[in-house]
């Protein structure tokens, strides 16, 4: 046997094994789609941050009907860490959400849990900073769940339903399998896996990445409602905050310290607060106290 019929009999052999796995069709792909971090707000909040009667603008519609991405931007800032320009959807929301990346989370130095959107429980404080004002929003924060949009007729196709748990293999060069999406349905909806950008990047994920559903779990309860434990310390005493050096007050220095403090700002006596100040602090909700 020559060089020739050995490479000829590999050929053949490849062939017939590439042939044996079973490629889904365009019928039976999951469109994936990235979403980066973002805000939604109350009404309340969003007078708060642009103004009594404010309505956001729409820059462009979302893939789900009646969602669309804003022209307004906002400032998530914490003691730790500051990200500027996060985009705000709408329409708005009976309460206020930020959407993270387990990146974004480590980058404001918060523990965002990874929770279904609407699920709160646990979710980090963060403050919200437009050019007109600001918030201290109290649980907010998340790490979205990984989930898939569908419509009751993309359920029954596809055989599963609402708040099941699945499993989608992203169709691409560096192909990932993303345990534990939470399919969500409704006719409302349209088809599609909803990825954060860690997800996202971490399978090189672009606009056009189908995704194959290869297995589904019949009993998902457990997994649905599921958070990632945080280990919790005995509690202790807290300790009383050690009162700020600074003898002049700025409006950085409130923002700072608005992360950083209770319900109550403790500062010496005789401390300068600057108008700008006491704005960020009426906006946080906090009282002052000279000591």
């Amino acid at each position: 046997m020559n060089g020739d019929e050995i490479r000829a009999i590999v050929a053949r052999v490849m062939e017939e094994l590439s042939c044996a796995v079973p490629q889904p069709s365009v019928q039976e792909c999951l469109p994936m789609e990235i979403s980066a971090r973002h805000v939604h707000l109350s009404a309340e909040d969003l007078e708060q941050l642009f103004g009594k009667g404010y309505q956001l603008t729409v820059k462009r519609n979302l893939s789900q009907q009646g969602e669309f991405l804003s022209n307004e931007r906002v400032k998530l800032v914490t003691a730790k860490g500051c990200i500027e320009h996060v985009a705000v959807l709408g329409p708005v929301r009976q309460k206020t959400q930020v959407e993270l990346s387990a990146t974004d989370a480590r980058q404001l130095g918060v523990k965002a849990p990874v929770n279904l959107s609407g699920n709160l429980q646990g979710a980090a404080d963060l403050l919200i900073v437009s050019e007109q004002g600001a918030i201290y929003a109290k649980q907010c924060g998340i790490i979205a769940q990984a989930h898939v949009h569908m419509t009751p007729e993309d359920a029954q196709r596809f055989g599963v339903q609402n708040g099941q748990v699945i499993h989608v293999r992203a169709l691409t060069k560096r192909p990932v399998t993303f345990e534990n999406i939470v399919v969500r349905v409704s006719p409302k909806f349209k088809l599609a896996v909803h990825l954060d950008y860690d997800e996202a990047n971490c399978c090189c994920m672009d606009s056009s990445t189908k995704g194959q559903l290869i297995r589904a779990q019949s009993d998902c309860s457990s997994v649905v409602v599921q958070q990632i434990p945080m280990t919790q310390a005995p509690q202790q005493p807290e300790p009383k905050p050690a009162l700020p050096e600074e003898k002049l007050i700025t409006e950085a220095v409130a923002i700072r310290l608005l992360s950083a403090t209770g319900q109550v700002v403790r500062l010496r006596k005789g401390t300068l607060v600057t108008p700008s100040a006491r704005d960020v602090f009426r906006s946080g909700k906090k009282t002052l106290e000279f000591v």
